[in-house]
């Protein structure tokens, strides 16, 4: 069956939507989430359309602000931002932190007068995060209109986010541990012993540089092990 596309599709393809210490973390912050049409024309040279769902930085942790670009449902192209609005309707994201999901819906298609003006858009393009670590699915929810009938056709993708980078060093007598300060619903614990099971919060040594928190503690002749865990 054919897909009824709008005469402002330009075209189609076949495509598809889309030490001392040993230290372990993850964490969380929300942050604004965006998603719009992905241009294909930059700096006056015309590019293809997205191939395939990508994401930036292709290794994320749970720090980095993500990029991705999602490819249109068959390749599609369109005339410009409002003909795609037309045709699929205005994409929108959300973020489910419980069920690590990231959605990209569109509204039902606009019914906006559309200039005749040439400014080529395919797929869509955005960022969200920092999310937390784990493995994490993207969602794609497109509508397709065949037979007149509107239907959802909704393609998945994986991806996995890590614990963030740590910063770990040592000075003359002190422990020096950094991280985010993006982990404001985390908090730092340690345990002499991993087979124990038992780990203590660390309520002392922590401060803040605006940027990190830092926990400075006395370097002894005991092992000690530290993690972040959500509070």
């Amino acid at each position: 069956m054919a897909r009824a596309v709008n005469k402002n599709v330009i075209g189609k393809g076949a495509f598809y939507f889309l030490s001392a210490a040993i230290v372990g973390a993850v964490f969380t912050s929300a942050c604004a989430q965006t998603v719009d049409w992905y241009p294909l024309e930059t700096e006056g040279a015309f590019g293809p359309p997205p191939a395939s769902f990508v994401i930036s930085p292709a290794n994320p942790t749970s720090a980095d602000t993500i990029s991705f670009v999602a490819p249109a449902w068959g390749g599609a192209v369109f005339l410009n931002s409002i003909a795609a609005d037309d045709n699929d309707g205005v994409p929108g994201i959300s973020v489910d932190s419980t069920n690590q999901t990231i959605s990209v819906t569109f509204s039902a298609p606009t019914d906006y007068p559309i200039p005749d003006i040439a400014f080529p858009v395919s797929g869509v393009a955005g960022q969200f995060g920092p999310v937390t670590g784990g493995t994490w699915t993207f969602n794609v929810v497109t509508n397709i209109v065949i037979d007149n009938i509107t239907n959802l056709v909704t393609n998945a993708y994986n991806f996995t986010v890590t614990g963030p980078p740590l910063g770990i060093a040592a000075t003359s007598s002190n422990l020096v541990i950094t991280w985010k300060n993006l982990a404001g619903s985390y908090g730092l614990q340690s345990t002499t012993d991993l087979a124990s099971g038992s780990w203590s919060h660390v309520t002392n040594g922590i401060t803040t540089d605006g940027t990190n928190y830092v926990f400075n503690g006395a370097i002894t002749n005991h092992a000690a092990y530290y993690r972040l865990q959500q509070q």
